[in-house]
């Protein structure tokens, strides 16, 4: 075996339990984080894969973030499937829809969310995501990003006219769990 800083993707499934009902914040990665992901065709095909699981009872999005190189995604499970399903059909669709030839990360992270924690906190930290990463203005909207949270989350309201985060938000939120 070589050396180096070699990630154990194994170690990432250990106590990985996939609740019906349960809300999850997922990520994965493009292998060696190429940045090839932020386009129209990608959004869209990702939006309908989305479609299609909400219609077939496998999950409802809450919301979805495409980066250049990776993938945020809030969504609460349906179905037995489980949240591994959910990911590779996510992965398979947003492969295929891309002009570029890439690969995904092996595995992916997964957080369930507990019911002392706020789910805004991570649909926030997702729409924020682009904001922080330096690809857009804080006059500027995000055009990848779908949020789909019935009734609105509060910091939808709190945003400045025209849907933008006050600059301030962009250095405070960089971690869900300190929001």
């Amino acid at each position: 075996m070589g050396g180096g800083n070699h990630r154990k993707t194994t170690e990432l499934r250990k106590g990985r339990i996939s609740a019906i009902g349960a809300t999850y914040f997922v990520t994965f990665n493009t292998k060696n984080r190429i940045r090839c992901l932020a386009d129209i065709k990608s959004f869209q095909s990702g939006k309908d894969r989305i479609e299609k699981l909400s219609k077939g009872g496998g999950c409802k999005t809450i919301s979805f973030m495409l980066m250049p190189d990776h993938v945020h995604w809030l969504f609460s499970l349906r179905s037995e499937t489980g949240i591994g399903s959910m990911v590779r059909q996510m992965k398979f669709s947003l492969r295929i829809s891309n002009p570029k030839v890439f690969q995904w990360q092996d595995n992916f992270f997964d957080r369930r969310i507990r019911a002392d924690e706020s789910v805004e906190a991570y649909a926030l930290y997702m729409f924020l995501n682009p904001y922080r990463a330096g690809l857009i203005g804080p006059d500027e909207r995000w055009p990848h990003y779908l949020l789909d949270s019935k009734p609105p989350f509060p910091f939808e309201a709190k945003l400045r006219e025209g849907g933008f985060p006050y600059p301030e938000w962009i250095d405070k939120v960089k971690d869900p769990l300190l929001f």
